[in-house]
């Protein structure tokens, strides 16, 4: 399976573009300074748009145009673009990911009929449109300078647990799928290991490899896949390392797929699904941990249409020698540093803790920054709640981000803060079908409704804490009065009395 990444230019664009047309225009197509004929005259939308026949515009931006009569679907591919449409379905398959357009793909004098704007624009291209000469002039992306494009050093895979490591081994592999880059980032996340058998280590969750270029000081992502599935491992005298990489098949028969691999638990393979969404604060810190363990002159990362990522103020590459110049100023100086760095986290605490309920069901997972700031994610499933278009279920998403302030270490090795902000991606309530399965926003469970928080030590007595609390320890199920300490990090949520837990 290859599922390039999803350009936002695309998203953005797509959605309204796409109208029956009402009548031929005498529209000019100009592609880089020389017109562009067609047997099929450009038509204009209701909403004003100009669609254009497939062939025409892709084969002139260079791309690869296939049909497929049985199925009604025209392709498009290019770079590490894929685009496909079938006639008369009002979605657009952009990467791998479904769009919902406003009106079908249709035929017109023999020729499918699609959105200049996102055809263009899916293949990096600007569009420009001039009212007074009826034309649309369509700019290909410009080579970069040489002195820009650089062979830069491999992500280093340092610091990370032995399952990761040989995810991201496994993953790099892929990059042979696509055009050569300055380099590629593998991200990783596991949902679940199964290493009852040392030779056949089943690590399940979602595998993204990203592709990027070096345009200035800015990291351009040129082209990636997503590789939902299960990589098999087995212990050497080595380490880990992967044998085997088993990914879920594109189209209809992906979700079938995908639950056979996770041994026909469809609960599994829910959560791999839901892991292969990229998540993007994991993609950003190792690009930070990149670029700061290698000293480059990198100030961000983009995609295709969207804003740039910048890194943040302290991982330039010149970090230790500012510590070391700021230590040497004024007292003052150092009083008021000392004051800016007190809230912070310290080296002991977890990156990771969870909220669930202790039975394979429902869970919030918690990615906790030393700095305060967090993301997260909730998710739980009906598989028994079906209809029309999602007969595989129902699952409850939310992806947050914020931070907590007022950060202190008190004297008993416990931290107390407090909730400052609180984002969703997604509008609660929200409702959208995604591979035959129904996805509701939700809230962030376990953290909404909370206003005062507290890190307890794995050494805290079971008996100093509240029974609520306690009550979401994963030590509840096998302590016969033996234990009596919690044994890792908790987060106590005070208003709610929920707990979050560093397994």
């Amino acid at each position: 399976m290859k599922r390039k990444i999803l350009t936002a230019a695309c998203i953005l664009s797509a959605a309204a573009m796409l109208s029956m047309p009402v009548c031929a225009a005498d529209i000019s197509i100009v592609m880089d300074g020389a017109k562009v004929e067609s047997d099929t005259a450009p038509q204009i939308t209701p909403e004003g748009r100009t669609i254009v026949p497939l062939r025409v515009i892709s084969e002139n931006l260079g791309a690869e145009v296939s049909w497929d009569g049985e199925t009604k679907t025209v392709t498009a591919e290019k770079s590490g673009v894929s685009l496909s449409l079938v006639i008369g379905e009002n979605s657009l398959d952009l990467n791998g990911g479904k769009l919902e357009l406003d009106s079908p793909a249709q035929i017109i004098n023999g020729r499918t009929m699609v959105p200049l704007r996102v055809i263009s624009e899916s293949f990096g291209c600007k569009v420009d449109w001039d009212g007074e000469t009826k034309t649309v002039f369509v700019t290909t992306a410009e080579e970069k300078p040489a002195e820009q494009t650089a062979s830069l050093p491999a992500f280093s895979t340092e610091g990370k647990d032995e399952y990761t490591l040989a995810a991201e081994k496994k993953v790099l592999e892929f990059t042979s799928n696509y055009d050569p880059a300055d380099v590629s980032q593998p991200v990783v996340s596991i949902v679940s290991v199964d290493d009852k058998d040392p030779d056949d280590i089943k690590v399940y969750g979602g595998f993204w490899v990203l592709n990027y270029d070096l345009n200035g000081d800015i990291l351009e992502c040129v082209s990636g896949g997503s590789y939902p599935g299960c990589i098999h491992m087995k212990k050497t005298e080595k380490g880990v390392e992967a044998t085997d990489f088993e990914v879920m098949e594109d189209g209809e028969n992906g979700k079938e797929s995908l639950i056979k691999i996770c041994g026909g638990d469809e609960e599994l393979a829910l959560k791999v699904m839901n892991a292969s969404e990229l998540d993007e604060e994991t993609r950003k810190q190792d690009i930070q941990a990149y670029v700061k363990a290698n000293k480059l002159d990198i100030k961000g990362y983009k995609d295709y249409g969207w804003d740039a990522v910048y890194f943040d103020e302290n991982n330039s590459s010149n970090e230790n020698t500012s510590k070391e110049s700021s230590s040497n100023e004024s007292s003052s100086n150092e009083s008021s540093s000392n004051k800016k760095t007190a809230d912070v986290l310290g080296s002991e605490i977890p990156e990771e803790f969870e909220f669930s309920s202790g039975a394979g069901g429902w869970h919030t997972t918690l990615k906790l920054a030393k700095d305060g700031s967090f993301t997260g994610c909730y998710s739980d499933s009906e598989m028994g709640s079906t209809g029309d278009g999602y007969p595989h279920g129902t699952m409850y998403v939310c992806e947050f981000s914020g931070n907590f302030t007022d950060i202190k270490k008190n004297e008993d090795g416990t931290y107390s803060m407090k909730l400052g902000k609180l984002e969703s991606k997604t509008e609660e309530g929200k409702e959208w079908i995604e591979e035959e399965i129904k996805y509701i926003a939700s809230t962030p469970y376990g953290i909404d409704g909370g206003k005062n928080f507290v890190i307890y030590p794995p050494e805290t007595a079971i008996d100093s804490l509240s029974d609520e609390f306690i009550s979401w320890w994963p030590g509840r199920y096998d302590n016969d009065g033996d234990k009596k300490t919690i044994g890792c990090y908790g987060i106590y949520n005070k208003e709610t009395e929920y707990g979050f837990f560093a397994y």
